[in-house]
């Protein structure tokens, strides 16, 4: 064998063992790090997450929140999706941003309590920037907290300006 492919083969392998070695020093701290601490190591931005993306870090970084003071998970539902969907199209075709009535949500996705909470802002905000915000105002970490909460449906839409526009609809287990 050439002695120059040699050197090349030896100094590939080298590198690939620092990289295998590398790789398995830091498996231990895997378990600490957050899906944004990895995209920022990735450089992935919040803006290049699609809407569904969004929306299952979104739903994590609530059950984060939820786990972290002894509350059960909420889980998806595609009724109470439904709702978030349309309500999140709506308020972007209209421009405007406002509550929809939760009324109906009860009664279709059969339930006996909803709640909602909404934001809206800049596309760069991750998923738990957007819990965070909702944590800091009374009224929506009561939603967010609730222990009645069993299903949740998460909806991101983008403003033709970048800006996004979250719905998150809540509610309690089906009635019997």
């Amino acid at each position: 064998m050439n002695e120059r492919l040699r050197r090349v083969r030896l100094g590939l392998l080298v590198a690939i063992l620092a990289t295998a070695a590398g790789c398995a020093a830091d498996a231990g701290d895997d378990d600490d790090m957050t899906e944004e601490d990895e995209d920022e190591n990735l450089g992935v931005t919040s803006e290049a997450l699609t809407a569904n993306e969004m929306e299952g870090r979104i739903i994590r970084a609530i059950n984060d929140v939820r786990r972290s003071r002894s509350l059960p998970a909420v889980s998806g539902g595609a009724c109470v999706d439904g709702f978030a969907e349309r309500w999140a199209g709506r308020l972007v075709s209209t421009g405007t941003f406002r509550h929809q009535d939760i009324g109906p949500i009860n009664r279709r996705c059969n339930g006996s309590w909803a709640g909602e909470v909404l934001a809206g802002g800049a596309a760069s905000i991750t998923a738990k920037g957007w819990v965070d915000a909702w944590m800091a105002s009374p009224s929506h970490r009561a939603i967010l907290l609730t222990r009645r909460a069993d299903r949740v449906g998460v909806a991101v839409r983008t403003r033709p300006n970048g800006d996004r526009v979250i719905v998150a609809d809540f509610i309690d287990r089906p009635n019997e």
